[in-house]
């Protein structure tokens, strides 16, 4: 579960297994945003609008990005955790991702580096 803001207020992202994905906003109400169930989730806001976008962690199909009504692919690995934050002080997150042997690695504006 993780919540992040939007144009219109907060939101709510919640797994229900074999129900899939959700979004609750406080202006939308309820909206499945996949049919699959994510191992992961995190809201960031990954790019300069003001809207915090949903990264979820389908397991083997890989890390998904979820924005603007649309779901595009961060990553084909599957992560074993998340996190994000400003961590170079451009008022946008970067998400850090930790890919178990493969490495941790550091997503910023739509590319990966290798931190460790």
């Amino acid at each position: 579960m993780t919540s992040g803001t939007d144009s219109g207020g907060g939101f709510l992202v919640g797994d229900f297994a074999a129900t899939g994905l959700w979004l609750f906003s406080q202006s939308g109400g309820w909206l499945q945003l996949s049919g699959v169930n994510a191992d992961l989730t995190l809201a960031a806001n990954a790019d300069l609008d003001s809207d915090d976008e949903v990264f979820g962690d389908f397991g083997a199909t890989g890390l998904w990005l979820w924005d603007s009504g649309a779901w595009s692919q961060a990553s084909g690995l599957n992560p074993t955790a998340l996190i994000s934050g400003d961590f170079d002080g451009d008022n946008q997150d970067e998400i850090v991702g930790d890919f178990g042997e493969t490495g941790l690695f550091l997503w910023d504006a739509g590319s990966w580096t290798q931190i460790l």
